[in-house]
């Protein structure tokens, strides 16, 4: 009890302290008070929690809490080391740009969804720079690292091989992007959390607790809210809570946790509600197969008629011109291909949309394997160093406090590391790709599903079922080439895959007859 006071009082004093120090970061002249206030009560949610936990270790001497802060340090000074070396972080696309400036005035970007603009609010007041959003976002992913280090050492009893864990989580292409704030990776982190909590407790056979069941409850009506194709986790994760903590089941059971899962996925989706949805938000999904195909042969009986439809909604004139499979430049160049239109006309276009893909579905089908393959990290991939801060004065938004620490040209030469690129080259180099791409953990999920089969084990064929499903949701709505978007897979099944290998090498050395 006094070391909860002490936290609170903690908390509180850094709070206040806040107030003075969004003054650096914050534009108090034009800024939404109500979501301000929001943010606010989450940041002392935040802050009474770090500083509890701060207590067990120090005051306290709680054993658990020491071994997780090790495990967090031994991730956390390494890759805080590099984000001083490529400080102020990835800028890169309008959107991270976008973010900053609507945040400076307590906004949400409400298209890439309210709770990504929440974790920029929250970074900035912890820290009033604009990189306060990427570091929180690697101390959160350094949250979850030790999370998923500290349990395997207990789970295999801290033998050698368990370093093997920290192979995917070190990677080039995984570090890269941990130093990227945008909604994909922020997800992604927090997708990784969610599961590897479930295949934990799978594997301690764990029971389930009130706190736990809070947590799962809250965690996934985040992560089942920030993206919208991980909408399958509403009613995906009650089932593993009765697959991982063999819960009877009976109508009780089924109402009080199906129905929590589903009040906090509700409660957490208001926010996003309360703006609206605008018909437009939908189409770069559509741009992206669209402009391409327009540029083929396409058939059908009413080719021109859907063709007419769809011209009322996106110019067929622009998007020709701007054809790609890899980006939506038809988007926004030559004025921008989205026109004015009515619920009606956007009704019309979706069926025209429908109609000539089912008519030309090799074609649609050939295109969004393009898309796929340029994202997938093992062809090419869009985002490079070259023209990030290509001198001293380039800064994010003409910042003095955005300027780098040790130099233009040392920090792009750390990025060109992280991205596997030749020093001012936009082309990955061969190895890098060989080893960061997507195409290595989505094939370790695809073996543990079939292998899953064989064994009858439903939890695995769930779990990696809901992978394999997560991508092809992917693969058919990307609106770009940018491997991002399969972050949360890469992270997840690089993780399940290298826990299902230590785990069959420690079983086959606890079989293997020693020799006297």
């Amino acid at each position: 009890m006094k070391n909860n006071l002490i936290s609170i009082i903690i908390a509180l004093i850094h709070f206040i302290i806040t107030f003075f120090t969004d003054k650096l970061i914050i534009n108090f002249d034009k800024f939404n008070i109500i979501n301000y206030i929001g943010c606010k009560i989450l940041l002392l949610i935040i802050l009474f929690f770090t500083y509890r936990f701060l207590i067990k270790i120090f005051i306290e001497k709680d054993t658990e809490s020491k071994k997780y802060f090790k495990h967090f340090l031994i991730c956390f000074i390494p890759l805080f080391i590099i984000f001083l070396f490529v400080y102020p972080g990835i800028w890169f696309g309008s959107d991270v740009f976008n973010f900053f400036s609507f945040t400076t005035g307590v906004d949400f970007l409400y298209y890439l969804h309210y709770l990504s603009s929440v974790f920029y609010s929250i970074g900035l007041m912890i820290f009033p720079v604009p990189s306060g959003a990427i570091l929180l976002q690697v101390i959160m992913f350094c949250i979850v690292i030790s999370y998923i280090t500290k349990n395997t050492f207990e789970l295999f009893n801290n033998k050698k091989i368990c370093y093997l864990i920290y192979l995917p989580l070190f990677l080039m292409h995984t570090l890269f992007y941990v130093y990227f704030a945008n909604r994909p990776i922020m997800f992604g982190i927090a997708y990784l959390f969610l599961i590897s909590i479930l295949v934990f407790d799978y594997l301690f056979k764990n029971k389930l607790t009130t706190k736990k069941l809070i947590i799962l409850i809250v965690l996934n009506g985040v992560v089942a809210n920030w993206r919208s194709e991980s909408i399958y986790l509403v009613l995906a994760l009650p089932l593993l809570v009765f697959i991982v903590y063999k819960e009877s089941i009976n109508l009780k059971n089924i109402l009080k946790i199906g129905l929590s899962f589903l009040s906090v996925f509700i409660l957490v989706s208001i926010p996003q509600r309360l703006d609206g949805k605008s018909l437009s938000r939908n189409l770069p999904m559509v741009v992206n197969p669209l402009s391409y195909m327009l540029t083929q042969d396409l058939k059908g009986e009413n080719l021109e008629e859907n063709l007419a439809k769809i011209n009322k909604v996106l110019d067929i004139e622009i998007m020709k011109k701007n054809a790609s499979y890899i980006e939506t430049y038809a988007i926004w160049k030559d004025g921008g291909c989205i026109k004015k239109f009515t619920e009606e006309e956007y009704k019309e276009f979706l069926n025209a949309y429908i109609d000539i893909v089912k008519n030309n579905f090799p074609i649609f089908i050939k295109t969004k394997l393009l898309t796929f393959a340029n994202a997938s990290g093992i062809y090419i991939d869009n985002f490079t160093s070259k023209n990030l801060y290509s001198n001293e004065n380039d800064r994010v938004l003409d910042r003095k406090d955005t300027k780098t620490i040790f130099g233009y040209k040392t920090r792009k030469f750390v990025v060109s590391i992280l991205e596997g690129k030749a020093y001012n080259s936009d082309i990955p180099c061969r190895p890098y790709c060989l080893t960061n791409n997507f195409l290595i953990p989505i094939i370790i999920i695809g073996l543990l599903f079939v292998t899953s089969i064989f064994k009858k084990d439903l939890f695995l064929f769930l779990i990696c079922g809901m992978l394999l499903g997560h991508t092809f949701i992917l693969f058919i709505t990307a609106p770009a080439s940018y491997f991002m978007y399969y972050f949360n897979v890469f992270l997840t099944g690089w993780f399940i895959g290298m826990i299902y290998l230590i785990k069959m090498i420690v079983e086959f050395k606890n079989k293997k007859p020693k020799l006297s």
